[in-house]
Formats: structure tokens, sequence, C-alpha cells
């Protein structure tokens, strides 16, 4: 694995959370969201956004295959998990 992974996903995890955190403001001032397993789905969306743009741009910043699959899904569940803990 190559050393360059772990910045490209934390990097990547910030953006994830920060763009969660914003599309979930965002659609509490139009819709009614007051419960934790409503925000949480309101947030996947962008999960699924994050690890995908992750595991998409991999191969652009210098990653293989592998490491660029291994980034998304790492963006993916650790935002999930954070998400939860945020969320429930």
């Amino acid at each position: 694995m190559n050393a360059k992974v772990v910045p490209y996903a934390l990097g990547f995890l910030l953006m994830t959370l920060l763009a969660l955190v914003i599309w979930v403001l965002f659609l509490a001032r139009l819709l009614p969201l007051e419960d934790g397993p409503v925000l949480l789905l309101a947030s996947l969306p962008m999960i699924i956004l994050g690890g995908y743009v992750a595991m998409s741009f991999g191969p652009c910043l210098g990653l293989g295959e592998e490491e660029s699959l291994t980034v998304g899904v790492v963006v993916s569940v650790v935002a999930i998990i954070g998400a939860m803990f945020v969320f429930l």
C-alpha cells in the first residue's frame, strides 16, 4: 500500500463530513427533519458521493486501482460511523 493513501483518505473524509453537515443543514431548512434516524438517512447521499469521488479521483492523484478503491471504501465507512455518532 502506498504512503499517499492515508493523507488522501483523511482529506476526502474531511470534505465528505463537511459536505454531509452542510447537506443536512440545508435539508433541515427545507424539510422538517427532527429525528436522528431521519437525519442519518438524509446524510447517506453525501456519504455515498464522498466515497465515489474519493474512488474516482484516486488515479488522478497517482494512486493505483486497488488503492483508489481502498480510499473510497474507507471514506464511506468512516463517514457513516461518524454520522451515526453525530445523528443518533
